[in-house]
């Protein structure tokens, strides 16, 4: 998965904490607000559209702690774009 880096901070003396949001997201188009209050079931669905993009937005984060010779190493900044492979633990 290819994500975004919004924010680097140190964690102590010997690790970096690396925070990330998804770059693939997909934005999506509302109907205008007039359109939405004349008609209850557009309300209805704007609001669960509205509601479903901010779960996404929040789910789409992560962050990745290293140690800080890796940070220095792999010499990363915020705004750069990092590919992530999640493996199970335990396999």
């Amino acid at each position: 998965m290819k994500y975004r880096i919004t924010k680097i901070e140190m964690k102590d003396e010997n690790s970096v904490v690396v925070y990330l949001k998804l770059a693939d997201r997909e934005g999506f188009t509302a109907p205008s607000f007039e359109d939405a209050m004349k008609d209850p079931f557009r309300l209805v669905e704007l609001s669960k559209q509205i509601g479903n993009a901010y779960v996404s937005s929040i789910a789409d984060d992560a962050y990745v702690t290293l140690d800080y010779s890796e940070y220095c190493e792999l010499e990363l900044k915020v705004g750069d774009f990092v590919e992530l492979e999640l493996k199970p633990l335990g396999t």
